[in-house]
């Protein structure tokens, strides 16, 4: 189920993007082909099967392309904040199935929150840098607000990281 679910939102994916590279709109098309390339990201596990924490990933990237194409960031008050919110999640949560996967000590809870949150706010921080040089219609005060919800997101995603490594469960 869920690799049909997973392809299925790369074709909206694709589709999206072959469609703004015929409307000649490659900004977007770029920024689309960046939420294509991270819909990919359970290939960088080692077992290599997509799973229902990557199907989450996808839906977070096609959201993100999809709002930025129809411009639901300026039409839908809320979905700014919940799409990067779910994002920052995502991405969160990526970093500690890539680099920890269940694998922290007791004694180096701290350390893995700590990460997963720090990095999480950084790609954020980045995704930040990125939308002013290259979309550059965003207020201080929208990125201000963006930067709060990624915060928010990373923070969800360590917390759920350390519940995972606890209990030893694996979400994927």
């Amino acid at each position: 189920m869920y690799v049909f679910v997973l392809r299925a939102l790369r074709v909206a994916l694709c589709i999206l993007l072959v469609a703004l590279i015929v409307l000649g709109d490659l900004q977007a098309a770029l920024i689309v082909g960046v939420f294509l390339g991270l819909s990919f990201a359970h290939l960088l596990r080692s077992d290599r099967r997509p799973a229902f924490f990557d199907v989450l990933f996808a839906l977070a990237a096609l959201a993100g392309a999809v709002g930025f194409v129809f411009g639901l960031f300026d039409e839908i008050v809320p979905y700014d904040e919940l799409t990067h919110a779910f994002t920052t999640f995502c991405v969160s949560l990526t970093f500690y199935f890539l680099f920890y996967g269940g694998a922290v000590p007791e004694r180096r809870a701290f350390a893995l929150g700590t990460s997963v949150f720090t990095l999480g706010v950084t790609v954020g921080a980045y995704w930040e840098i990125f939308e002013w040089f290259f979309v550059g219609t965003y207020t201080m005060a929208d990125t201000i607000s963006d930067l709060l919800v990624d915060s928010g997101g990373a923070l969800a995603a360590a917390l759920v990281a350390l519940a995972l490594r606890r209990s030893g469960d694996r979400l994927t």
